[in-house]
């Protein structure tokens, strides 16, 4: 082999490395959005479970459930473009009632809110 085929060659298989490279690396960290997507989808669905346990016992408004209802407000953000979709109309009714302190209305919400959410 002369040497010119062999600058040919080894340039080419450099190429194809760094190719290889760039989809492992995508490869990895669309793995690492998918765990950290699962792990937020659960965090979201133990927090409104436990906010329903908190409705179904009457006890919204009491001191000791304020960590878990301020957890509820932050895991559902609101955006701007929630007032277009169902989902995100459910989301700012989540957060309405929350603010009212209205547990029978909030139990509805959550449950509205979980039928246009498979994360729920």
């Amino acid at each position: 082999m002369s040497p010119d085929q062999l600058a040919y060659f080894s340039g080419w298989a450099s190429i194809i490395g760094l190719a290889v490279s760039l989809a492992s690396l995508s490869y990895v960290r669309s793995i690492k959005a998918n765990i950290i997507k699962f792990r937020r989808r659960l965090r979201l669905q133990q927090v409104c479970d436990d906010v329903l346990d908190i409705c179904h016992a009457n006890q919204l408004r009491h001191p000791k459930w304020r960590g878990k209802v301020a957890s509820l407000k932050g895991n559902l953000p609101i955006h701007v473009w929630h007032r277009f979709t169902p989902k995100g109309r459910a989301i700012i009714t989540v957060h309405c009632f929350l603010d009212a302190g209205d547990a029978p209305a909030l139990v509805e919400a959550l449950e509205d809110l979980r039928s246009y959410s498979e994360d729920l």
